[in-house]
């Protein structure tokens, strides 16, 4: 009998310390897998930079909830999705307005805006600059 019982009581130590190192690997691998949609979604926005991509678009296409996706993004990147996407698209038109091959209206039809104007409102509010001053003071550094 004690030898029974020997057997029952190391058999269920190394039932628990499996399980618990289990726990340990199935949280890592979490991690990891939270960590590859937080990198999916932003790919996903970067490849749509020039699109007008809402909250919904990106849930449809990742299949997640609202609430979900915007919370794990928050978590991850400490940034809200649709600010990314916003500093996304503004600084891509920095790099198009730096490139000085197309004008401010081609550049808010490039990437979605509604019109020049709201383009240039949201230029200003992220660089405290219009797009004119933004180009201008590209220029001055060039000739510096």
């Amino acid at each position: 009998i004690k030898l029974y019982l020997e057997e029952l009581l190391i058999s269920l130590v190394r039932s628990n310390s499996t399980n618990r190192s289990k726990e340990k690997l199935s949280s890592l691998t979490k991690d990891k897998s939270l960590d590859d949609i937080v990198v999916a979604v932003i790919e996903y926005l970067e490849k749509n930079v020039s699109k007008n991509i809402t909250l919904d678009d990106i849930c449809n296409h990742f299949y997640f909830s609202k609430t979900y996706i915007k919370t794990l993004f928050k978590t991850k990147t400490g940034q809200g999705l649709i600010s990314y996407f916003n500093e996304l698209k503004l600084e891509e038109a920095k790099k198009l307005i730096s490139e000085n091959e197309f004008s401010f209206t081609e550049i808010s039809e490039k990437l979605s805006y509604s019109s020049v104007h709201y383009f240039s409102r949201c230029f200003k509010t992220y660089t405290n600059m219009t797009p004119t001053e933004y180009s201008m003071s590209i220029k001055a550094k060039g000739i510096l």
